[in-house]
C-alpha cells in the first residue's frame, strides 16, 4: 500500500513541476511524425515526417514555416463495379503553421492551422496524372512539457486540392500527430 502511495506523490509531483515551466519568447523548432487517414471516396493514406522553424511570440501564440516528405498509398476508384487501383506516391508540403495554446504553461491544449501548398512525385505512371496543390489543415492538440522541451499529440482534418485526369478529384483525411518541441 505504501508503494501505491509513494507512486502517487511522485507523479503529482512530477505534474507540478511540469505545470511550473512557462513558454517564452523566441525561436521554437518542433518535428512531427503524423498518420493520414483518407475518409473520402479516394481513400488516400499516407504517413510522414514535418520539421517547423517556428517563433513564440508570447505564451499562447507561434507562429512558423515547415516542410516535410510524406509517402503516399493512393486509392482510385477503377470501374463502374467498385474495383480499386492503387498507386504509390511521395509529397512534399510547404506550409505556414499558426498554433495558439489555451493555457500559458504546464499541459496546454492548443489550436493548430497549416495553410500551404503540396508538390507531388509519381511513383508509377498512372499516378503521374495527379497535380496537388493548396491545402490547409485545422487541428486540435495537447502540449505535454518535459525538463527540455514539449512532446505533443495531434488530431485534425486535411483539404488537399487536386487534379486528377483534368477532373478536381480533391481529398480529404484525418491526420493523427506526435512530436516534439526543442
Amino acid at each position: 500500500m505504501r508503494r501505491y502511495f509513494l507512486f502517487i506523490a511522485l507523479l503529482f509531483g512530477c505534474m507540478i513541476s511540469m505545470s511550473a515551466q512557462q513558454r517564452t519568447r523566441g525561436f521554437e523548432p518542433q518535428i512531427k511524425v503524423g498518420f493520414d487517414l483518407g475518409v473520402d471516396g479516394f481513400k488516400n493514406n499516407s504517413a510522414g515526417l514535418e520539421l517547423l522553424a517556428g517563433y513564440r511570440f508570447n505564451e499562447y501564440t507561434r507562429i512558423g514555416l515547415g516542410t516535410g516528405v510524406s509517402y503516399n498509398y493512393l486509392v482510385y476508384e477503377q470501374n463502374m463495379f467498385g474495383d480499386d487501383y492503387k498507386e504509390s506516391a511521395m509529397q512534399i508540403p510547404v506550409f505556414v503553421n499558426g498554433k495558439f495554446n489555451f493555457i500559458s504553461h504546464g499541459i496546454s491544449p492548443y489550436f493548430g492551422i497549416d495553410l500551404g501548398y503540396a508538390f507531388f512525385f509519381a511513383c508509377s505512371d498512372y499516378a503521374k496524372e495527379n497535380d496537388l496543390g493548396f491545402y490547409f489543415k485545422p487541428a486540435l492538440g495537447v502540449d505535454f512539457p518535459l525538463d527540455i522541451g514539449t512532446l505533443f499529440l495531434e488530431f485534425g482534418y486535411k483539404y488537399q486540392t487536386r487534379d486528377w485526369f483534368e477532373d478536381n478529384s480533391n481529398y480529404s483525411q484525418i491526420t493523427f500527430s506526435i512530436g516534439y518541441t526543442f
